[in-house]
């Protein structure tokens, strides 16, 4: 099912044609089976998933869509004439397609479940993130228990932020220690970018494509792309925040 959904949506070319019911009938269940494999884990691994993820955000990418067989028509007409030098502008999409109409109503909801499994990539991603950001953490505190003359400062400082009596003279050096540690977990927990939306969709501009969605007339869908795009734009954030989170459990 996992190659035939990708197969299914890379034949699509990102391209949706809002007369077609059957065939975005057929295209939104394959999305929901796809969401359900998702959420379910049976992309094992990064490469399964960004198989399936770059075919769909083509898909979402609303400039390739046909709300008429005439606009389709006349797309191929003029990349013809432009092929021969008759006509030397582009085709400019039609508008409609922001409308929430009857028509294009299956086009929305298929858009919508786009964006629901970009939401669950990037949780998955963060994930990933905080995971090696913890393995990070891990390590640095394996090598502060060998060395009591730096966890002794250390352990005072952490202790005196917990209890907010940091001497900002006295603790500064300490501080400015403990920020660079951190900051280097970060970092490297930030090197993996395999299922970085947006730098692995080098065809597609994924943020391009969210602000574009974001002009449509359905309120949901507008909703759901504006929170994919400031998710996106506050990871790091997220990351502490779900670092701040974790509880340690010790072994006896």
């Amino acid at each position: 099912m996992k190659q035939f959904a990708v197969q299914f949506f890379t034949d699509m070319k990102g391209v949706q044609r809002s007369w077609l019911h059957e065939q975005n009938g057929l295209t939104n269940q394959v999305l929901v089976i796809t969401e359900k494999l998702v959420n379910l884990g049976f992309y094992t691994n990064e490469n399964e998933l960004l198989d399936v993820m770059l075919p769909i955000i083509d898909l979402l990418d609303g400039s390739n869509d046909f709300n008429s067989k005439e606009e389709e028509e006349s797309f191929i007409k003029t990349n013809e004439l432009a092929a021969t030098g008759a006509v030397t502008e582009k085709f400019k999409s039609s508008k409609a397609r922001y409308k929430s109409t009857e028509e294009n109503q299956m086009i929305i909801i298929i858009k919508q479940k786009i964006i629901d499994i970009l939401h669950k990539v990037m949780d998955i991603q963060n994930d990933v993130r905080l995971t090696k950001f913890l393995i990070e953490f891990n390590k640095s505190d394996s090598e502060l228990v060998k060395d009591p003359i730096l966890s002794g400062p250390e352990l005072n400082y952490l202790v005196n932020v917990e209890k907010d009596a940091v001497d900002l003279e006295e603790d500064q050096d300490t501080k400015n220690a403990v920020d660079t540690k951190i900051i280097s977990w970060m970092n490297t927990s930030y090197k993996n970018k395999n299922l970085d939306m947006k730098a692995k969709s080098k065809k597609k501009d994924l943020i391009c494509i969210l602000l574009d969605i974001i002009l449509y007339d359905d309120a949901r869908m507008v909703n759901s792309a504006f929170t994919l795009l400031t998710r996106y734009f506050i990871q790091k954030s997220s990351l502490v925040k779900y670092a701040g989170e974790v509880q340690l459990l010790q072994d006896q």
